[in-house]
């Protein structure tokens, strides 16, 4: 392989340094604004949940310590007025049932013909989920990113999550956005117990939560749908842009340094 003069050689690199230089500034000012569109969705969905969209409702004690205060026409109610814990073991139908798993992304349905990371000798062990059921990791709460999903369809997923049947979807679709805003805060340390920092179902079910009216829980849940459902496009889109602007960095270093672009200055 050819080898330029050692001036020539100075030159490439500075040009390189500066486009790359340009490039990772780019990079980083994207990022940060993905950053910021993150916190403005969490900021939307706990406002949502826990006050409402009346920025001047008037609020009052919701008489539940970790709750605090909730707008005056809201009540509070158990988590089993909503949910009824269920568990259906899938036994030899697993074979023909899709795999699902709780993740940043939501409920997914995981790959068995490229799985990725740990998978079991069998799923016989695993245990059903409908569409439209909700499923929480109640262990190891204060590690795990993400502790809430509804399910998109039908399938299996481990038994150390806790599936339950939502009173209507309504109420599954409040309860994802609030225990969104509790993940983020990890607002149920009060009743974690053990090492393991678990709740469990009969505890969970017992834990006050506010209680909007059904047209206001409506209201919420369609205005968060919109607002987040937003806010994610515009994320992927700079996701994307900034997955451009690395491939692009690279394909310049290798043009640069194979030759396939002339970084010389002009004579």
């Amino acid at each position: 392989m050819p080898v330029p003069p050692v001036t020539e050689q100075r030159s490439i690199l500075g040009s390189l340094d500066r486009a790359t230089t340009c490039i990772d500034a780019l990079v980083a000012k994207k990022t940060r604004f993905i950053d910021l569109l993150r916190e403005k969705r969490q900021a939307l969905i706990t406002h949502a949940v826990t006050r409402g969209l009346d920025p001047g409702v008037p609020m009052k004690e919701s008489g539940v310590d970790w709750l605090g205060e909730v707008p005056v026409s809201w009540g509070v109610a158990p988590l089993k007025s909503f949910l009824q814990f269920r568990r259906d073991i899938v036994g030899t139908d697993s074979a023909n049932t899709r795999l699902l798993s709780l993740t940043l992304q939501g409920v997914i349905e995981r790959d068995l013909e490229n799985p990725t990371g740990k998978m079991p000798a069998s799923f016989d062990g695993y245990q059903r989920i409908s569409a439209g059921e909700m499923v929480f990791c109640l262990f190891d709460m204060d590690e795990t990113p993400r502790t809430v999903g509804v399910a998109p369809q039908d399938g299996m997923l481990t038994s150390a999550y806790t599936v339950f049947r939502p009173q209507s979807e309504l109420w599954a679709r409040y309860l994802y956005y609030f225990f969104l805003h509790v993940d983020e805060y990890k607002r149920l340390k009060p009743f974690y117990k053990g090492l393991r920092k678990t709740i469990r179902p009969g505890p969970f079910l017992s834990i006050q939560v506010p209680r909007p009216r059904d047209g206001d829980a409506e209201a919420i849940v369609d205005h968060l749908d919109r607002t987040t459902s937003r806010i994610d496009t515009l994320i992927a889109k700079t996701e994307r842009s900034i997955e451009l602007l690395r491939e692009h960095r690279t394909a310049l270093i290798t043009a640069a340094v194979t030759g396939k672009i002339d970084l010389r200055p002009a004579a």
